[in-house]
């Protein structure tokens, strides 16, 4: 009986050893053990730290969730490259129509071009070409409107940016200066379709270049802007 008695008293002693292994209660008293996963406190701290993201709007389940975020970093993103797609654009049609026009029609007539020169919308802060880059900007604002806004009018934004881009070209084409020497003259053209004004070299008595500096701001150099004009 002694020993029975013994195991029992063992048996019960080894059970009460691992329930308080296991952080139960042992002898009315919450206990925890050496080998518990987490602390008590840690689902506390869980509810506590979802309630602080949901207040923050960091949650699904809030107004501003993580998909709006999500979708407004992308739509930014899109009208930026929209809005830079719409100006390189325009450089490089403007470049390459600017390169026919001038091949097609030169300036100096019965004699070779001895060297040229052109002002470009996007290398110099003259006010007068602000309009450009405006038009240009607004159609890359639309193009992006029409990728990003999902409605029946993204096609018809997608093609005020289109049209944007070509009237920002005729613009620039009705403000297009060039300037080219031949063997005998100058001859120099303000605007396409205009008069083109010639100058003979024996009839140039003074020639004087002014540089100063420009305000404004332009891609390639910035604010750090210096104008040069050649005075016959």
């Amino acid at each position: 009986m002694c020993i029975s008695l013994g195991g029992q008293q063992g048996s019960i002693q080894a059970r009460s050893e691992v329930a308080a292994d296991r952080g139960l209660p042992r002898h009315g008293r919450a206990t925890m053990g050496p080998k518990s996963a987490n602390p008590p406190y840690w689902g506390g701290l869980q509810r506590a730290l979802g309630h602080y993201i949901g207040v923050r709007g960091l949650s699904r389940g809030a107004g501003f969730g993580y998909g709006s975020l999500v979708k407004t970093i992308e739509s930014i993103l899109l009208l930026s490259m929209a809005l830079s797609g719409a100006m390189v654009a325009h450089a490089l049609l403007a470049r390459v129509v600017k390169a026919l026009l001038w091949a097609w029609s030169p300036l100096a007539t019965g004699e070779t071009e001895a060297c040229t020169y052109q002002r470009r919308v996007y290398c110099t802060s003259d006010r007068r070409l602000w309009p450009v880059v405006c038009v240009a900007g607004g159609a890359g604002v639309a193009w992006g409107l029409g990728l990003v806004w999902h409605s029946p009018l993204s096609s018809w934004l997608m093609l005020a940016g289109v049209l944007g881009v070509l009237a920002a070209l005729a613009m620039d084409l009705q403000r297009w200066e060039r300037v080219a020497v031949s063997g005998n003259s100058v001859w120099f053209q303000r605007g396409l379709g205009h008069t083109v004004h010639q100058v003979l070299i024996d009839n140039i008595r003074d020639l004087q270049v002014q540089e100063c500096k420009e305000s404004g701001f332009t891609l390639r150099h910035g604010r750090r802007n210096r104008s040069a004009r050649l005075s016959l």
